[in-house]
């Protein structure tokens, strides 16, 4: 995983092995670099045979078995992606 906004490109870092991109590029990178890398850019890597499917395959795998592994699946308090409120979950 990178720190945030640390990724300043997007097939090299997942090729030597990034599996995910911190904070994403939803809001954050955009906002500050009008690009980001990990977001179409990636899927088009995919697409085009930059990223093989297998390399992507990897990654989700990794923050998948991390997931199951931590139990995140049976129980876990949802989150709250809400900064507006003091709600803990929802």
């Amino acid at each position: 995983m990178s720190d945030w906004l640390a990724t300043i490109s997007g097939v090299a870092p997942a090729l030597a092995g990034l599996d995910m991109n911190m904070p994403g590029d939803i809001h954050t990178v955009p906002l500050v670099t009008g690009y980001g890398y990990w977001m179409y850019d990636y899927t088009r890597s995919v697409l085009n045979g930059s990223i093989p499917v297998d390399r992507l395959d990897d990654a989700v795998t990794r923050i998948l078995a991390a997931y199951y592994q931590m139990g995140q699946d049976q129980g876990y308090p949802r989150p709250n992606f809400d900064t507006n409120t003091q709600d803990a979950e929802g």
